[in-house]
């Protein structure tokens, strides 16, 4: 009887060990995980936000050609204008 007592609390310190690692295992990767997972978000927003300016900025550069454009299509009609006098 002794012996089944001392077999049975060690098998508990066993299990008790083994579900200690197993806690540990699961803390680091839930934590593992959210640090990768704020990672994934924050990459997603930094192209998103990159993106956007990206293409703020390339939209603001058509527009100051299509501005220069004009004025430079304008400027050669009324060259063509006092060239020609119409």
């Amino acid at each position: 009887m002794v012996m089944e007592l001392e077999g049975l609390q060690q098998e508990g310190k066993v299990l008790e060990i083994s579900h200690q690692k197993k806690v540990d295992k699961n803390k680091t990767l839930d934590k593992s995980l959210r640090k990768q997972g704020g990672n994934v978000m924050a990459t997603y927003f930094a192209r998103w936000y990159n993106t956007k300016c990206a293409r703020a900025f390339q939209q603001w550069i058509d527009a100051v050609k299509a501005i220069q454009h004009k004025e430079s299509t304008v400027k050669r009609v009324v060259q063509h204008w006092k060239q020609y006098r119409f």
